[in-house]
């Protein structure tokens, strides 16, 4: 494995919501494999999938660390599988992460935003030196219109952690430990049917939650809030997020991008009204329903596996 000097490993996050992406980068660059969140999800003909958690009634958008048969249709064109444990609690975790660091192998998990900020952040963990968690931050307070150089950033972008650090950015609400993934070479392959259908299944199971949550969605009063925020939000996010890449991989500019981006400006002005205390005009609850149905059309049509199939392998 090539040695893991963080200047050479580090990649800066350049789109909104690809940490995790540009993490699986960073994990590549340790085997020596040059990529960028460009290179990796722009040549898959599977952006962002919706993963629903049954368990937890919660809707999460995003290919990030979650299962290994989520992100393996991509990885394994670059010839890496993920392969990814949750432990049941943190001390597990946290050996875990120590017996996966003194085995050779580098890691990507997610933690705690920094500075407070809400949801959690993918980074890499390169190696155990004495009793601190090496790692690097994909970084996502860098200004994206910026190149940066990795001395340019490294106080910011460089990790050490404590075990007691690593504990407090790791544990989440109700006893959540999350994912610890670590890629495994394998011989370049595209993904096979059967393993993309289950990958569309599920995106299919995610967007039936969806459309049963939002459909009788109430925009006049500041309940809704929970549902928007915790449901139409994070897709329109993460999913414009994936076409942009995409977009910017084929040289294009693609209506559905242009469309979520208007969508999420409209979330983002009835959040500043519901939280200002001001009355939400008809005009604008009008423009989120019309933008909300037609957000169903956009979002079968983008991720079904007859589209997928369409586009062409």
């Amino acid at each position: 494995m090539k040695p893991k000097n963080r200047a050479e490993i580090w990649k800066q996050q350049k789109y909104n919501n690809s940490c995790a992406w540009d993490c699986f980068s960073m994990l590549l660059a340790t085997h020596g494999v040059e990529t960028t969140a460009l290179d990796l999800v722009g040549a898959s003909h599977i952006p962002y999938q919706l993963r629903l958690h049954p368990e937890e009634k919660r809707l999460s958008a995003g290919m990030l660390v979650q299962a290994d048969g989520t992100v393996n249709p991509v990885l394994g064109r670059f010839g890496f599988h993920l392969n990814s444990r949750r432990t049941p609690t943190i001390a597990e975790y946290i050996a875990l992460a120590r017996e996966t660091l003194r085995n050779g192998d580098a890691l990507i998990t997610n933690l705690k935003r920094p500075d407070n900020l809400p949801g959690r952040h993918a980074i890499v963990i390169t190696e155990l030196r004495e009793s601190c968690f090496i790692g690097l931050d994909p970084d996502c307070r860098l200004d994206r219109a910026t190149d940066y150089s990795y001395f340019d950033v490294e106080e910011i972008v460089a990790l050490d952690f404590t075990e007691e650090e690593l504990v407090i950015a790791a544990s989440g609400e109700e006893g959540f430990v999350p994912l610890i993934g670590v890629l495994s070479p394998c011989t370049p392959q595209e993904p096979d049917s059967p393993l993309l259908q289950d990958v569309f299944k599920r995106s299919n199971d995610a967007l039936e939650f969806y459309f049963s949550e939002t459909e009788d969605l109430d925009f006049t009063n500041g309940e809704s809030m929970q549902i928007i925020y915790s449901v139409i939000k994070p897709i329109v996010l993460d999913l414009r997020t994936a076409i942009e890449i995409r977009d910017e991989f084929l040289n294009q500019e693609s209506e559905i991008a242009s469309f979520l981006r208007g969508f999420e400006s409209e979330i983002l002005h009835l959040r500043k009204l519901v939280k200002n205390g001001k009355a939400i005009p008809e005009e604008i609850v009008n423009g989120l329903r019309d933008s909300l149905k037609r957000s169903y059309r956009i979002l079968e049509e983008h991720l079904s596996f007859r589209a997928y199939r369409n586009e062409g392998k």
